[in-house]
């Protein structure tokens, strides 16, 4: 009954989302957050997010989220495209918390998507981001949680990707699945969880990155009717019972798809507790 409730009033949320600036509004098209040694400017009409240090004025870290491709063999030949920064997002960003000496903030965007291919597909499905921004003196970390719902079939395709822009000097660890940028980590979970003609089942989310362009990669087909990766899990310090994001992030993923459900999209998930992604050992857990 409690996550009930709170999926229920995070779904409230964000409906009322355009109405909220939580988070220090500066212009309208960006929201600015200051956690702990970093300031971060999020683009609202696009998800798009910039890690500034203290007193700098050049971010450090800088992640846009250009495109969404379906293609088969090919991924510099995709058959269906969609610019993410040509729809229209309604953003969310939730008030920054302090815990165990880091400061955590959520930030959801959500749009409805269409492709342009051999036809147009409009109102393809509804894309959601949810992006989980730790910071602790000169560390910070962004996980991404990301959902596709109501998706329309789509013939001959066997892969979808989110092709992202990276600013700065990055090194790529894909057996961490992650970048790392001037102490600044991006992490995603490896798996994700897809719906195949009303079966969910767990899938490989693989990454390809060349040039500050960053893929990540799922499989599909035209039975496909949603997608959910998340990448929310996180314990922090070194108390005997550690914090769960995973839980919030999950809550903050459902709320976007109790919009869905409202908007006509239909969508169903079974979400299961697994172990966290991320690297303990990063200079972000210690104290």
């Amino acid at each position: 009954m409690k996550k009930r409730m709170a999926v229920m009033t995070l779904a409230l949320i964000l409906a009322l989302a355009p109405l909220l600036a939580s988070a220090g509004y500066s212009e309208p098209s960006k929201y600015m957050i200051k956690a702990d040694g970093f300031t971060i400017s999020i683009d609202s009409s696009h998800p798009a997010l910039k890690f500034y240090r203290e007193n700098s004025t050049e971010p450090d870290f800088s992640i846009s989220y250009d495109r969404l491709i379906l293609y088969s063999g090919d991924i510099e030949r995709p058959e269906y495209v969609s610019n993410l920064s040509a729809s229209s997002w309604h953003s969310m960003v939730g008030n920054s918390t302090e815990e165990n000496g880091t400061v955590r903030t959520v930030v959801t965007m959500t749009s409805t998507i269409s492709l342009s291919g051999e036809k147009d597909i409009g109102d393809w499905g509804l894309l959601s981001f949810t992006f989980l921004i730790l910071a602790r003196g000169e560390h910070a970390q962004l996980g991404i949680s990301m959902s596709i719902s109501g998706m329309k079939p789509v013939e001959s395709c066997s892969n979808l990707a989110i092709v992202q822009s990276i600013g700065g000097d990055a090194s790529f660890v894909p057996d961490s699945d992650e970048i790392i940028i001037s102490n600044v980590y991006y992490r995603w979970n490896p798996t994700a969880t897809v719906d195949i003609n009303g079966a969910h089942e767990k899938r490989d989310v693989g990454a390809e990155y060349s040039d500050h362009s960053l893929s990540l990669i799922y499989p599909y087909n035209s039975g496909m009717q949603s997608i959910m990766h998340v990448s929310g899990q996180v314990e922090l310090g070194h108390a005997a019972v550690m914090p769960d994001y995973f839980s919030d992030a999950l809550g903050y993923g459902l709320g976007m798809l109790s919009i869905a459900g409202l908007l006509g999209i239909s969508y169903a998930v079974k979400g299961k507790r697994k172990k966290s992604p991320f690297d303990m050992d990063s200079p972000i857990y210690r104290k």
